[in-house]
C-alpha cells in the first residue's frame, strides 16, 4: 500500500464569487470544512495549499510560485510532502462524494500513472485528481517556463483516466464537479441542497 496525504486548495482571490469563497457555509459548514472532511476519505494527513483567511488548526503550504494559478498550489503540494500518492481537491467543489475519492485513490494504488483523474465529456477534472510526488518535477518545469495550464501536462505523463462511463458504474453523474465561482453558482448550490 503506497503513502498517501490529501491537500485542499484554498488559493485563489475569489474576485468573481466577490468574497471568499472557503468561509461561504453550505449545509451548516464552511466550503473550507466541507473539502477538509471530504479529502480526509483520501487520507488523514490534510494540509491546506494557499492563502488561508479563516482560523484551522491545520497546515498551510504557500506557492513557491505565487499567482501563477492551481498549478503553483499542486507544485507546492508536491516539493513538500513525504507520500507516494496525493490527492489534490479544490475548496470550490463541495459536491464529491468520499465514495468517489476513495475509489479514485483505490484506481491510483492499483496504477502505475503519475496521474489519476476524472477526464469527462465535459472536461478535465485536475483539482479532484491523486498525483504521484514525481509528477511535482513536470509541475515545476512547467511552472519555470511559464506554462500554467494543468490540463496538457497530463499528455505528457502516464496517466489513469476515470470516464464518464466509469463515474455512471459508480452511481454518479458529472454534476458532483460543480464549482462554486460566481454567485449564481452559489444561490444554485444552495438550492441543490434545498431539494
Amino acid at each position: 500500500m503506497l503513502s498517501t496525504a490529501a491537500f485542499v486548495l484554498v488559493g485563489g482571490n475569489s474576485s468573481r464569487m466577490g468574497q471568499d469563497k472557503s468561509r461561504l457555509v453550505l449545509g451548516g459548514l464552511s466550503l473550507l470544512e466541507r473539502a477538509i472532511h471530504t479529502a480526509k476519505a483520501a487520507s488523514q494527513d490534510v494540509r491546506l495549499l494557499g492563502a488561508v483567511r479563516e482560523e484551522t488548526v491545520l497546515q498551510a503550504i504557500p506557492d513557491r510560485f505565487p499567482g501563477c494559478g492551481p498549478l503553483a498550489g499542486i507544485d507546492a503540494a508536491l516539493a513538500t510532502t513525504s507520500a507516494e500518492l496525493n490527492f489534490i481537491l479544490s475548496v470550490d467543489t463541495p459536491f464529491i462524494p468520499a465514495l468517489f475519492v476513495r475509489h479514485l485513490l483505490a484506481r491510483a494504488q492499483t496504477e502505475t500513472a503519475m496521474v489519476t483523474y476524472p477526464r469527462l465529456r465535459s472536461g478535465y477534472q485536475p483539482l479532484c485528481a491523486v498525483y504521484r510526488r514525481d509528477f511535482g518535477l513536470v509541475a515545476e518545469t512547467a511552472l519555470r517556463k511559464g506554462e500554467y495550464k494543468i490540463d496538457p501536462l497530463f499528455s505528457r505523463v502516464p496517466a489513469c483516466i476515470i470516464d464518464d462511463e466509469e463515474l455512471r458504474k459508480l452511481g454518479f453523474g458529472k454534476e458532483i464537479f460543480d464549482n462554486l465561482n460566481t454567485p449564481e453558482d452559489w444561490e444554485r448550490a444552495q438550492q441543490r441542497l434545498r431539494i
